[in-house]
């Protein structure tokens, strides 16, 4: 049978429900902890974290690959880790706006909500 024989074999298409938060569930992965956490830390550096912030995102429990590292490496380890990729890597941050190529006046027309198109609102 294929997923789409299973109702319900897609969570991804479910909506996110308060009663049912989603949790990550599941055993020990064989491999280096601490160059799972080099890797985890560098990406969230390039999305803008700050040491400082996974720093304290690691001892909270809801950011369990995080914490899960502080707990199997400890807190000296799992700060030199979270700083060494700081130095390394630094932080990402970025903007994105857009703009016109070249400034154009426009009309702007302000009314009352129910008034357009009478006399009074127009």
């Amino acid at each position: 049978m294929s997923v789409d024989e299973h109702p319900g074999a897609r969570p991804w298409e479910h909506p996110s429900e308060p009663e049912h938060p989603m949790v990550v569930e599941g055993g020990v992965v064989d491999g280096d902890t601490a160059l799972m956490l080099r890797c985890l830390v560098e990406e969230l550096m390039m999305t803008g974290m700050a040491p400082t912030q996974l720093r304290a995102m690691s001892r909270d429990r809801r950011y369990q690959a995080l914490y899960a590292a502080r707990a199997a490496l400890g807190d000296a380890r799992t700060d030199e880790i979270i700083e060494g990729a700081g130095r390394r890597v630094g932080v990402h941050r970025h903007a994105v706006w857009e703009s016109a190529d070249a400034f154009r006046p426009v009309t702007l027309t302000i009314s009352s909500p129910g008034r357009a198109g009478t006399k009074e609102g127009a």
